[in-house]
């Protein structure tokens, strides 16, 4: 039996989305996504039924062996995607380069304004696949607007709204190793002037905790308190809004992790 449909909003998101979402929150679509990744790989390893499960069981590092029969090290399922030629599926005229020993994606001939951006630990951290090839932020009307991201990781997901048109930029990152790189990608790629990062998360109520710095968190990370380690304020979205002279009206945009 099938749960009640859940109750949101597709004023931001288009129809072929909240199929595909509402699919996914029913469990339908996990064994069209496997049967996908199978034959991806299929065509891309000759070991890979072992490259897949061992992505499933997010074992790492996987030693794969390409259908040509050279042998490569896989990290990380970006890594795998990257071999596996699945940035070519995005239907986007971008050119994506990987530069997997120092762990960099640098993106060209973008659908903005802007020649090129270069990413730091994009290939081992953030979400550069649905970003800026599956562009799951299109309909998110930011031109022009004030976002608010919580959770901004590496900083990817505010560039693409620097890119898209965002004048103004607030980004809350509580992980010590992801400011660092989240900072450097900002200034790397000249927007400083358009986005604000600041070191804290976000909670119910403020307060703080305190983080591991050497925690090599990651998209799907969990913020909790290491009892021990680097105090990170964490701030309600109240305290942002008031903090920042925010108006909580049609011209602010709210994404969260």
């Amino acid at each position: 039996m099938y749960p009640k449909k859940p109750n949101i909003s597709i004023a931001n998101i288009s129809f072929a989305d909240f199929i595909l979402n509402y699919l996914s929150y029913i469990n339908a679509l996990s064994i069209y996504k496997s049967i996908r990744s199978l034959l991806i790989y299929r065509r891309t390893y000759s070991n890979y039924i072992n490259v897949m499960m061992n992505i499933l069981k997010r074992k790492y590092p996987i030693e794969a062996i390409m259908r040509n029969g050279t042998h490569t090290m896989l990290h990380n399922r970006m890594e795998a995607q990257i071999h596996g030629g699945r940035h070519k599926n995005g239907g986007h005229n971008e050119r994506i380069e990987y530069d997997t020993d120092n762990n960099i994606v640098r993106l060209s001939a973008l659908p903005f304004d802007h020649s090129t951006i270069t990413i730091y630990g994009a290939i081992t951290n953030g979400d550069i696949m649905n970003i800026f090839v599956n562009d799951i932020y299109h309909d998110l009307p930011v031109k022009d607007k004030t976002v608010i991201d919580i959770g901004a990781n590496i900083a990817d997901s505010a560039l693409y709204f620097a890119l898209r048109g965002a004048t103004r930029i607030i980004c809350l990152e509580p992980f010590p190793k992801n400011y660092e790189l989240a900072e450097k990608n900002i200034k790397l790629n000249n927007f400083s002037n358009t986005i604000s990062l600041i070191p804290a998360g976000c909670s119910n109520k403020r307060e703080k905790i305190n983080i591991d710095p050497t925690y090599q968190s990651g998209i799907l990370s969990k913020l909790e308190d290491f009892r021990v380690g680097i105090e990170v304020p964490l701030l309600t979205l109240k305290d942002i809004l008031s903090d920042y002279n925010l108006p909580c009206d049609g011209s602010l945009i709210l994404k969260m992790d």
